[in-house]
């Protein structure tokens, strides 16, 4: 067996567009993925949505029958995790195809870092947002400086510059978790294990190395 991944996917209420994010992620058809999703207590048609994918051998449910917070969703699918890396997604995202394939091409050449931060598509739908009737597409969700427009590993001092950087309110790196694949073994290194209400593991981990 290769690589294993575990999708996390916490959802409140999204049951507009986790159809097709479920979908996005199923259609990799790759057999070391497993997809975790963590229903929040949901009163939309989430569940009506959930329950095509109930018996699924590389699905697993979750549900909290009361409402907790974000960040006690996210950690309740992480717990689940069983894969070498976990990638976490939003309700609302959608992953391109040939991801995985991607990833491990990614990891084999730098010998299973940590964490692979990459970037993405940004898209905002109409009516996605409060009663906002545009749309929003931009090529790069997140914009990179001059020092980071080529794969590389990040040396310690780099870790270093960038965390000295976000205590000035200079944010060099993606700190969305849906653009970041994290080893699982390596939360461990993240106190309480996981994810905080003021951190990424992202966040954390370039902390540990500073």
């Amino acid at each position: 067996m290769g690589t294993t991944f575990s999708v996390l996917l916490p959802t409140r209420n999204g049951g507009k567009y986790l159809n097709s994010c479920i979908r996005s992620i199923l259609n990799q058809q790759d057999e070391n993925v497993q997809l975790i999703i963590s229903d929040n207590a949901n009163t939309d048609e989430t569940l009506a949505v959930l329950d095509v994918y109930r018996g699924s051998p590389s699905v697993r449910i979750l549900r909290t029958e009361q409402v907790v917070s974000v960040t006690d969703n996210w950690n309740i699918a992480l717990a689940a995790a069983q894969g070498d890396y976990v990638l976490m997604m939003g309700d609302d995202d959608y992953l391109l195809p040939g991801y995985f394939n991607t990833i491990r091409s990614i990891l084999s050449r730098h010998a299973s870092p940590d964490c692979v931060l990459y970037n993405g598509y940004s898209f905002v739908a109409p009516a996605s947002i409060a009663d906002n009737q545009t749309s929003y597409y931009s090529e790069s969700h997140f914009h990179y400086g001059e020092d980071f427009t080529e794969e590389h590993e990040l040396t310690h001092d780099e870790c270093r510059s960038v965390v000295r950087d976000m205590f000035s309110y200079r944010v060099r790196i993606p700190l969305n978790m849906q653009t970041t694949l994290v080893r699982r073994q390596a939360t461990h290194l993240v106190p309480g294990g996981g994810f905080s209400n003021h951190h990424s593991p992202i966040t954390l981990l370039l902390t540990h190395y500073f």
